[in-house]
């Protein structure tokens, strides 16, 4: 059984990004300007707790309107900084809010 992008909604169909009303990929820097529903999550004392900057975040097109947000996390406890995992939210362009 193959998975389609209506079974999975973390497949990314190509052709969306071309589709007519698909929004252009946001950048991390417009994203921290314009989210509404998370106001500490790009603070500096949140990404410092982390071990983040806003350079390490990646910007991929789930659909249309969809984007997911990630970066690594690091423990900075440990010389040299352990990692963690990953951070990941869910950016709708419409709403302007995190999923």
């Amino acid at each position: 059984m193959t998975q389609t992008v209506e079974d999975d909604p973390f497949i990314v169909n190509p052709a969306d990004a071309t589709a007519p009303g698909a929004l252009p990929t946001p950048t991390i820097y417009q994203i921290k300007r314009d989210v509404t529903n998370a106001p500490f999550y790009f603070e500096r004392q949140t990404l410092r707790m982390f071990g983040q900057t806003l350079r390490m975040f990646t910007v991929h097109r789930i659909d249309k309107v969809r984007f997911l947000v990630c970066a690594p996390m690091y423990d900075r406890s440990f010389t040299p900084w352990a990692y963690r995992g990953n951070t990941t939210r869910i950016y709708n362009a419409l709403t302007k809010r995190f999923e």
